[in-house]
C-alpha cells in the first residue's frame, strides 16, 4: 500500500509537514511531490504541450494526452495466480470470499472506491505469446526469450539499487532526505505509478512498411535505442549487433547487462565529436553508426547513480495488454495499414518504481527525454533519440510508501491524539519498500 498527496491532504498540514522528510538539498521541499507532465508527454495534444522545447510534435499513432491522477491510495499485488490476484481485489471490494471459503470482507463503509484494476504480466516469452494469440503482425519480430515486449531485458543484480538505497534514510551511497532513523517515515520511499502505451508497430516496423521511418527499425536499431552506441569493450560500440537475420526472434540476444559509464557518457554519445566506434576509436565520444545517438539507458544514467556508481531506484513494472486509453489509430499509413477503433487492447508498461524522492525521478525521467541533446546534437529529430517516439505515458501518479509499521493510514493515529503526540522511535530494523513482498504485481488504485 502507498499513498498519494490526496490522502495526506484529508490531515491536518502541520502534522504532515511536520513527519515529512525534506530534500538535502533543498530543506523546503518534501520528498512527495505530485508527478507533472514530462517533456514528452503529450499535453494539449502536442509533444511537450504548446511551449515546448521541440514545438509542434505528435506521437505517430497513440497521441493522448497524459492526466495526472488523483488516487488516495494504491494497492500492489503479485502472485503467479491471476485467480488468486482476482479473489484478493474482490474481497477488499466485499465479496467475502477467498479461495472458495467464506471469509468476511473489511468493512470499509464506503471509504475505499475502487479504480479498474491494471495487470502487468512476467513471464519469459509471455509477451510473444499474447501476440501470435492476437494476431499482431510484429508477433514474429518479438523476442521468445523475454519478460519485456520491447524484447531486452536487463540484469537487476546491476541495473536496481539495494532496497536501503531508495528509503528516505539511505544507505552509505547516498542519502538525499533528512530522514534519520527512528523518524515515523524513515524507511519509507517514493512509488511512481504511470500507465504507458507502447507503439510496437514503429518499434519492429520492416524496411518499407512506413513511409514516416522508411528504413525500419533492425536489431541493431533497437540495441541503440534501448541503451547506447558508445560501450567501451565492445568491438564497435553497440552492446550487441544480434543475429544475421535483423527481425526474426528480436534479431538477438534478450539478455543484455547494464553497463554504466559515468554520468557524461550520455552527452559524449549524443555529440559523437570522434565519429565511427572502432576499435582503434574506442571512445565514449564515438558511435556505432559514427552518427549522433541518444541510448534510453544511457539518457537515464545522468541523474539515477549515486557518486559510488549504485543505481538509486528499484523498478518493479512488466507488461500489460488491456484498452485503457488506447484511441483509434491506423496500424501504417496508406495500403500497408488497417484501421483499429478505440479502446483495443495494446500493449502497455504498467511503469512501477522506487525512488528515495519524488524530484530523483522527476530529474531522471527528463534526462531520459533529452530534449536538449535532441535539439542540439540531432537537428530536434526524434528518431534516433531512445525511447522516446515509441512510448506515450497516459497516466501518472506519485505516491508515498510507509515503512511498514506505519503501512496502514499512516499519520492517522497521531491526527487522532492531537497536536502534541509524538511518533514513538521504534528500535530494531524494519523493512521498506524493497523488503516488503505484498506490494507487487496487480495494480487498483482507490
Amino acid at each position: 500500500m502507498s499513498y498519494g498527496l490526496p490522502y495526506f491532504a484529508r490531515l491536518p498540514q502541520a502534522l504532515v509537514s511536520s513527519q515529512l522528510p525534506t530534500l538535502l538539498s533543498d530543506p523546503g521541499r518534501a520528498v512527495l511531490e505530485e508527478a507533472s507532465p514530462f517533456p514528452t508527454d503529450v499535453v494539449d495534444g502536442l509533444v511537450g504541450g504548446p511551449g515546448a522545447l521541440i514545438p509542434h510534435v505528435i506521437k505517430d499513432r497513440f497521441n493522448v494526452n497524459v492526466v495526472i491522477e488523483s488516487n488516495d491510495l494504491l494497492f500492489h499485488f503479485r502472485s503467479d495466480s491471476l485467480t488468486n490476484l482476482s479473489a484478493v481485489a474482490l474481497w477488499l471490494q466485499g465479496s467475502n470470499d477467498l479461495a472458495g471459503q467464506h471469509v468476511r470482507s473489511p468493512d470499509f463503509r464506503g471509504l475505499y472506491r475502487f479504480q479498474v484494476p491494471r495487470i502487468q504480466f512476467v513471464q519469459p516469452g509471455l509477451p510473444r505469446k499474447v501476440a501470435e494469440q492476437n494476431d499482431f503482425e510484429f508477433a514474429s519480430r518479438i523476442n521468445p526469450n523475454s519478460t519485456m515486449t520491447m524484447g531486452f531485458v536487463d540484469q537487476q543484480v546491476n541495473a536496481s539499487g539495494p532496497a536501503p538505497v531508495v528509503t528516505f534514510a539511505g544507505n552509505p551511497s547516498a542519502r538525499l532526505t533528512s530522514a534519520q532513523p527512528g523518524d515515523y517515515f524513515d524507511n519509507g520511499s517514493i512509488a511512481h505509478f504511470s500507465h504507458v502505451i507502447e507503439d510496437l508497430y514503429q518499434f519492429y516496423s520492416l524496411p518499407g512498411q512506413d513511409p514516416r521511418h522508411p528504413d525500419g527499425e533492425p536489431f541493431t536499431e533497437r540495441c541503440q535505442y534501448m541503451f547506447r552506441s558508445n560501450q567501451l569493450g565492445t568491438p564497435r560500440g553497440i552492446p550487441s549487433a544480434g543475429h544475421a537475420e535483423q527481425f526474426r526472434d528480436g534479431g538477438g540476444p534478450a539478455f543484455i547487462n547494464n553497463v554504466f559509464q559515468g554520468a557524461g557518457a550520455a552527452r559524449l554519445q549524443a555529440r559523437d565529436r570522434a565519429g565511427r566506434f572502432t576499435p582503434a576509436n574506442a571512445r565514449l565520444g564515438a558511435t556505432f553508426t559514427g552518427q549522433p545517438r541518444i541510448g534510453h539507458e544511457e539518457a537515464l544514467q545522468q541523474v539515477s547513480r549515486a557518486a559510488d556508481g549504485t543505481p538509486l531506484h528499484i523498478r518493479a513494472d512488466g507488461p500489460g495488454f488491456d484498452g485503457m486509453d488506447v484511441p483509434a489509430f491506423r496500424t501504417f499509413p496508406g495500403a500497408n495499414g488497417v484501421d483499429v477503433p478505440a479502446g483495443s487492447s495494446q500493449f502497455k508498461l504498467q511503469f512501477l518504481i522506487y525512488m528515495p524522492t519524488a524530484d530523483l525521478f522527476a530529474r531522471m525521467r527528463t534526462a531520459q527525454a533529452a530534449q536538449e541533446f535532441q535539439q542540439e546534437f540531432l537537428a530536434g529529430q526524434s528518431d534516433d533519440n531512445g525511447l522516446e517516439r515509441h512510448i506515450t505515458a497516459t497516466r501518472r501518479q506519485n505516491f508515498l510508501v510507509p515503512p511498514r509499521r506505519h503501512r496502514a493510514f499512516p499519520l492517522l493515529e497521531l491526527a487522532a491524539a492531537g497536536p502534541r503526540a509524538r511518533p514513538a522511535a521504534r528500535p530494531g530494523r524494519d523493512s521498506g519498500p524493497g523488503h516488503h513482498r505484498a506490494h507487487h504485481a496487480r495494480h487498483g488504485a482507490g
